[in-house]
């Protein structure tokens, strides 16, 4: 079997205790501690805000802390090193997470069709890189059982992004072992074996607290230059890759060093059905009121006063949201696309975000560049997921009363879809492709997927791929005048 260590856009399952403590009578306290917390804390129907922050906060480092060095020099997957700390030089836990091309092969001339590697295996049924030789991860190769472009490029519902350097932004999404197991147990990897509507949804497990339910993950990189790579202290979590050349769709003959810059965490847990959707990024990615400039400069924004559609739309060029297929995809060294924040990081999360960068194991670490943007859950319960029919416009998005309603958007992977910020003229509540706050909100995306168990993932991957059902729920909006 050929071994591949990659990158491309999914998440762990270790047998662990909520790391989090609770204060006595007081809030949760983030902790830092390897193991993902499997419940968000505080009793149901009495959580505030705060309790899925530090929810957000204990997974991320937890995620984020170096993996158990295995066998044969590969870490052991989903197993953190208990004597490293975040710090420490190492693949991350959630790096070791089972990618979605692992999951969701490419079954082109396999009769019968091929099975998806046990839990524990870095080998692969498939080769997915003509030129890799297994010895480093690669970014990305393929997306959602697609070609190789532009899934691994383009963001959801919209178009590439490119940084201050002319270099494309790459994504990758990996799933937890019990996610992928059960998937694989029930061979949802094939999409003859999903239910459609208007039969009943396929629903994965939700974790307990005893057990691990249901997590994805979704990773932004981007190419560092040599003086990020030389700073010190380094500003960026980095890794070395081996990336896919956009026009030739080979790998890089050389490893060249990414670094960090978004991270979406989404977690199926406990009573909250819609599950729990967390979003991280680096600082440095777009201006920021409360913070003077980088020393290097922004990873998205060339620190200029903002043009037009800028301050409108959080991007610019007014174009730069069309998804790009791989027949007209720029060589690297484009144009940049320029980004801004819309929605302000709110001042209970600020406040938090310097809390735990002021923690011992945090403080000093690349991890103190990182900051929590947003958490989102539902508030409505019992929670009245109904699935909507595909063949119509019904958004049964308000009756999981959604906190927050909208405004959640990263930077690095839904740049196109922050909303409005303009004149009255045009909308307000639509977005540039002129989708109400389906964009604007990870809840309301995801609920499109809700057969599938919001999982865009699944929706799309399964064999034969569904050729991007987010695209193409979004064209089918704007066509009719959502």
């Amino acid at each position: 079997m050929h071994k591949v260590l990659r990158i491309s856009a999914g998440v762990l399952g270790i047998s662990a205790g909520i790391c989090l403590l609770l204060a006595q009578g007081g809030p949760p306290v983030v902790t830092v501690a390897k193991d993902i917390p499997r419940l968000v804390p505080g009793k149901d129907g009495e959580r505030q805000k705060i309790n899925f922050y530090v929810f957000s906060w204990d997974e991320f480092l937890a995620l984020n802390w170096p993996a158990l060095a295995g066998p044969g020099g590969l870490p052991q997957r989903g197993v953190a090193d208990g004597n490293k700390k975040p710090g420490d030089a190492g693949t991350r836990v959630w790096e070791t997470w089972k990618a979605d091309y692992e999951l969701f092969l490419d079954q082109t001339g396999h009769t019968p069709p091929l099975t998806p590697t046990d839990w524990s295996s870095w080998d692969l049924p498939v080769q997915v890189c003509s030129s890799s030789d297994g010895a480093a991860r690669v970014i990305p190769m393929v997306a959602k059982g697609e070609s190789v472009f532009p899934g691994g490029l383009n963001q959801a519902m919209g178009g590439p992004l490119v940084d201050q350097h002319g270099k494309y932004v790459r994504y990758e999404v990996r799933v937890n072992e019990e996610e992928y197991n059960e998937t694989r147990d029930k061979q949802w990897y094939l999409r003859k074996n999903l239910r459609n509507y208007p039969a009943a949804p396929n629903l994965f497990a939700a974790s307990t607290a005893d057990r691990y339910g249901a997590i994805e993950l979704k990773a932004a990189w981007r190419i560092m230059t040599p003086q990020e790579i030389q700073a010190q202290p380094p500003r960026y979590y980095m890794a070395q890759a081996r990336v896919v050349d956009v026009n030739t769709h080979q790998c890089s003959p050389q490893p060249v060093t990414v670094g960090l810059v978004g991270f979406h965490i989404a977690h199926k847990t406990g009573i909250f059905a819609a599950w729990v959707w967390s979003t991280f990024e680096q600082a440095d990615n777009v201006p920021d009121p409360s913070r003077p400039a980088p020393a290097l400069g922004y990873s998205l924004n060339n620190g200029k006063p903002p043009v037009t559609s800028l301050k409108n739309w959080g991007f610019s060029p007014a174009t730069a949201y069309r998804p790009v297929d791989s027949a007209h995809l720029k060589p690297e060294n484009t144009s940049p696309i320029e980004t801004l924040r819309l929605n302000p990081i709110s001042d209970e999360i600020a406040a938090l975000n310097k809390t735990v960068h002021d923690l011992a194991g945090v403080k000093g670490t690349v991890w103190e560049n990182y900051e929590l943007v947003e958490t989102q859950w539902q508030t409505a319960f019992p929670p009245q997921i109904k699935i909507s029919n595909p063949r119509t416009n019904e958004d049964l998005y308000p009756q999981l009363v959604a906190t927050p309603v909208d405004a959640v958007a990263n930077t690095t992977m839904e740049t196109f879809y922050q909303g409005y910020m303009g004149p009255p003229k045009p909308d307000p509540a639509r977005n540039a492709l002129g989708v109400p706050t389906l964009g604007t909100s990870c809840l309301h995306c995801h609920y499109q997927a809700a057969q599938y168990d919001f999982s865009w993932v699944m929706a799309d991957a399964a064999w034969p791929p569904s050729q991007a059902s987010e695209t193409k729920l979004n064209r089918a909006l704007h066509s009719k005048g959502k």
